[in-house]
């Protein structure tokens, strides 16, 4: 994650969740792509991230040798999408729109 849109004082990104909340999402266990998937799903929290922008947040340490398909990406959602819902969120799927972060009591955005 880069360093725009971070708290200078914790680090954490500066999003409109509650402490509480990050807190929680900060507990889960996950790999170093997934935690980039949150990552960009946090800081856009409640709008929408693109399948385009997630893929360029999870690979762009790796340049030109990026997957080509969705095929990645979508394993990591899927993977990071039942870490989430053991704590109460989600990741809302829409096709040909993107990804975000939703609460799973009513599949509405948290706000």
């Amino acid at each position: 994650m880069s360093d725009h849109g971070v708290c200078a004082c914790c680090g954490r990104p500066r999003t409109i969740i509650p402490i509480d909340d990050l807190d929680a999402l900060d507990s889960v266990v996950k790999p170093r792509r997934e935690q980039l998937a949150l990552d960009a799903l946090v800081m856009n929290f409640p709008n929408f991230v693109t399948g385009d922008r997630m893929k360029q947040a999870l690979y762009e340490d790796v340049g030109d040798q990026e997957p080509d398909d969705r095929n990645a990406l979508m394993s990591h959602i899927s993977k990071l999408r039942k870490k989430l819902k053991a704590i109460g969120w989600d990741i809302e799927c829409s096709r040909f729109i993107g990804y975000r972060l939703v609460r799973l009591q009513s599949r509405r955005v948290a706000a």
